[in-house]
């Protein structure tokens, strides 16, 4: 990746390789210190679970009323602020050796994150009184009268050319999120994005660190890796580059599920301005053909197999479904529109899931479990939605992995291949817990009483568990075994199948208004002496065909048996008619000639 050198001292530095200690400037460096020369490697130093990441964020009380007033304006508008306030940054890495290096970030910006997280935190009176999420950036300027007014930093061209340009470890910006939801290893969300980079998924690096803000211990926090520019130069090839990146996420009554395109644009905070899907890219040139096209082919009545194949990119896609079934976050893509950036690759134009927030997942459901037993007992083909009881409406999950969907066989053979790696094992869980303890478990008490962290424990411990109905966490033990039965379980009329390496029988089913034309599995058709039948009770008039997911073809009127002796009437698309009542629909998939009985 090339690396943005901006301050001449540093770029001699790093241009000649040399390794000696950078002597200290006598104006501060607009681009951080760093010993081992390549920016690169300190990344990977930086998310390495084996090294102990300090941090410590010095902001003074004024530029921290500045933050807490900059909360209370926008949250009283409605919004969110996007102001960042300075601090300046330390960070150490401590490897297992005991060898540190020590970079220094002056002025660096930080401001909140998060949605729902989002709380008052400071006053004069106390300090920082509450935990909470930040974002910090390498690159801000402090110079828009905007948000600054009179502070505004004045720069010369270059220089604020050098600040635009500064990162470190490769980063423009750096997430700091705190155990909001009390997993007690601490560890979770990071096994969960190491988890699909195991197996082919591009995801955020993630990795633990202690915190210390303002003179506070704030305890141990996850530092996450945001999914930008940067993120995706690293796991994509250069002709991939250049696509549009979305962040989904909730927008009023929008969200994620592909069935609309009203919601789709870039974020503006100062207008109260947000979109289901967030434009992160090309915000000045994007018209979201991709986007727009994407979501008009998943909701295409003709959507064939390949043309699903053309539009999504299954050699992540397919993982992505498995490893998040493993994973069972209620607040994901599948089970809540949620949770997740999509990248259109320029070279092929196809869609790619990028995972994104799962501090709720492998058993985590601290002060929500809507399934009532921590994820563990969903169907891996179901087309509802566990979290809250309602059926699944994005054609994304339902016309691939869902039962009916085009890539069934292909998702049962990567749930089966996913689930059975030793990756999942209890010890492989617990020797990375080991890690981290080792590194950590002195440092998760904060040093005072945060009033929102009152109830929780602030200690690491692999085995914490709770029974899994409460809105407690469950351990990963205790978790993964009653997941891994429950997919056993649900694999079993599948693994014939793929141990013949034959494929799945022909699914019929009835596809209707009442099912917006789209397959459900509460009207597949079963299957009993060689014909395929389905009770429908129809309270008022319904329009209906016979739909075959294996070839894609449809069958109304023009299919129905001669002597049919109900009452039916077609229209102009020949979907059959029915009135208000009862009726057994049966086909014969040889004859392809449909009956009909009314009860």
């Amino acid at each position: 990746m090339k690396k943005r050198m901006v301050a001449l001292l540093l770029c001699i530095f790093l241009l000649t390789g040399c390794t000696d200690p950078i002597p200290e400037p006598s104006a501060a460096p607009s681009q951080p210190r760093t010993e081992t020369g390549e920016e690169t490697t300190v990344y990977q130093m930086l998310f390495d679970i084996h090294n102990k990441i300090t941090l410590r964020l010095d902001m003074s009380d004024t530029e921290l009323a500045k933050m807490q007033a900059d909360y209370e304006r926008y949250d009283q508008n409605g919004s969110k602020s996007p102001i960042y306030r300075m601090a300046d940054l330390s960070i150490t890495v401590t490897t297992p050796e005991g060898k540190n290096y020590d970079y220094s970030i002056p002025e660096v910006g930080v401001r909140m994150k998060g949605n729902t997280s989002r709380t008052s935190f400071y006053s004069p009176e106390t300090g920082i009184y509450n935990l909470i999420h930040l974002k910090l950036s390498f690159q801000e300027t402090f110079d828009d009268p905007l948000y600054y007014g009179s502070e505004a930093k004045t720069w010369t061209e270059e220089e604020r050319q050098a600040r635009k340009d500064r990162t470190f470890a490769t980063l423009e910006k750096l997430d700091l999120r705190w155990n909001r939801c009390d997993d007690s290893t601490y560890l979770k969300e990071y096994f969960a994005y190491e988890s699909y980079r195991q197996f082919g998924v591009p995801a955020p690096r993630i990795n633990l660190a202690s915190l210390d803000w303002a003179g506070e211990h704030m305890g141990v926090y996850t530092i996450n890796e945001p999914v930008d520019k940067a993120f995706l130069e690293k796991n994509f090839p250069a002709d991939a580059l250049g696509g549009d990146l979305y962040k989904i996420g909730w927008a009023g009554n929008s969200n994620g599920s592909f069935t609309s395109t009203t919601s789709i644009g870039v974020e503006n905070e100062d207008n109260r301005e947000f979109y289901a899907y967030d434009l992160n890219t090309n915000k000045k040139t994007s018209t979201h053909e991709s986007l727009k096209a994407l979501i008009q082919t998943l909701n295409s009545k003709d959507l064939t197999k390949e043309g699903f194949a053309e539009a999504v990119d299954l050699d992540t896609f397919l993982p992505y479904c498995a490893v998040s079934y493993l994973l069972g976050n209620p607040d994901d893509l599948r089970n809540n529109y949620n949770n997740s950036y999509i990248y259109f690759r320029a070279d092929t134009g196809k869609m790619v899931v990028i995972p994104y927030d799962f501090d709720r997942c492998l058993g985590v459901t601290a002060h929500w479990n809507p399934t009532g037993d921590g994820v563990t007992s969903d169907n891996p083909f179901g087309t509802s939605l566990n979290a809250d009881g309602s059926d699944q409406r994005s054609p994304l999950f339902l016309r691939s992995v869902c039962a009916g969907g085009f890539y069934v066989l292909q998702y049962a053979e990567a749930l089966k291949q996913i689930s059975e790696n030793s990756w999942w094992s209890y010890e492989n869980f617990a020797d990375t817990y080991a890690l981290a303890a080792a590194n950590y478990e002195e440092l998760t008490t904060p040093s005072k009483s945060f009033e929102n962290g009152k109830n929780l424990h602030f200690t690491m411990d692999l085995d914490r568990t709770s029974d899994f109905s409460s809105w407690d966490n469950i351990s990963y033990r205790e978790y993964m075994d009653a997941k891994v039965a429950t997919l056993k379980h649900y694999l079993a009329d599948v693994n014939k199948y793929l141990e013949n390496n034959t494929p799945l029988p022909a699914v019929w089913y009835i596809r209707a208004d009442f099912t917006n034309w789209q397959n459900d599995d509460r009207y597949a058709m079963q299957e009993e002496n060689g014909r395929y039948s389905i009770r429908i009770t129809a309270g008022n008039q319904v329009r209906l065909k016979v739909y075959n997911n294996e070839t894609s073809a449809w069958y109304g009127t023009e299919c129905i048996d001669e002597d049919c002796g109900v009452a039916y009437e077609t229209d102009d698309h020949t979907n059959i008619v029915l009135e208000k009542g009862s009726y057994i629909i049966s086909i014969d998939p040889e004859t392809e000639i449909i009956t009909m009985e009314k009860e």
